[in-house]
């Protein structure tokens, strides 16, 4: 099983230090240290080679991490999974899910597929709604307004723990949209560096961190980047927007279909955004 050693470890490779993994947890340093070393002499491996800059992964401990994250992935899908249908049964037997145009469903589809295969009785509706939801007033308006027990979204913004209940199905890649005819359009993948000069459409800053971090590197990386930002999720108008003007679009794999004239180009630098189904807490 995931262990807090094993979440040290990975903290630890994404920070490049332990001093700055301490920081993280709120531990001291020699604490990581031991946590490090521990986990070490329990798999008889060395995962690291210590520098008085920090940490380098070794080509064992390359792989390791690699694994570790793959493995909180599952115990995290496990959870859920588990989680849900413990406290959903009833739902599962006729789930009527919101979705849009812009909240793509096929990860759902594959959930749902999945369950199949373990004989768990799950009946699905989709039911259309609309896109502009960015807060929990208008999430909580859905539940009361629309024909729906269970809502189909990525976890952009915070949720209030009392009022939901979130269950993770997969990690989705952000990738950018890109207008055919843009000049960057040819490559198979595209490096924040790669961005110079260019107009970027994205979500407002604070609705998520992880858009957030995106553009922070962006700026960071590349000259003279125009940003156009929305509060609202993207909207088919917004995807027109961007083929007319040849605006880059800051997006996730799952909108491929999008539009037309918009090849969505993975990035090279890895970001993910959580995506999975939403339920109302029942008082």
């Amino acid at each position: 099983m995931y262990d807090q050693l094993i979440e040290t470890f990975i903290i630890v490779c994404v920070t490049g230090s332990f001093s700055k993994a301490a920081r993280q947890l709120y531990l001291s340093t020699a604490a990581i240290q031991k946590q490090i070393n521990q986990l070490e002499k329990r798999t008889g491996l060395t995962l690291f080679t210590r520098h008085k800059n920090g940490v380098v992964l070794t080509s064992a401990g390359n792989l390791f991490y690699h694994r570790a994250l793959e493995l909180k992935k599952s115990v995290q899908k496990t959870l859920s999974d588990a989680t849900l249908i413990q406290n959903y049964s009833e739902q599962l037997k006729s789930l009527k899910v919101g979705t849009s145009s812009i909240i793509p469903a096929s990860h759902m589809m594959h959930w749902l597929d999945s369950l199949h295969k373990q004989n768990i009785q799950c009946n699905m509706e989709l039911v259309p709604i609309s896109p502009s939801f960015t807060d929990i007033k208008t999430i909580t308006n859905l539940f009361k307004t629309e024909t729906i027990n269970c809502l189909c979204m990525y976890h952009y913004f915070p949720l209030d723990e009392n009022l939901f209940d979130f269950f993770f199905i997969d990690d989705c890649h952000i990738s950018l949209g890109i207008p055919f005819s843009g000049p960057l359009s040819f490559k198979k993948s595209i490096s924040l560096s790669d961005l110079s000069s260019q107009t970027i459409v994205t979500v407002k800053h604070g609705i998520h961190p992880v858009y957030d971090k995106i553009i922070h590197q962006i700026q960071n990386s590349s000259e003279n980047i125009s940003l156009i930002e929305y509060d609202n999720p993207y909207t088919i108008d917004i995807f027109n927007s961007c083929v007319k003007n040849n605006y880059l679009l800051i997006t996730a794999d799952e909108f491929s279909d999008g539009h037309p004239n918009l090849k969505t180009i993975p990035l090279k630098e890895s970001f993910t955004i959580p995506y999975g189904m939403l339920f109302l807490k029942k008082h």
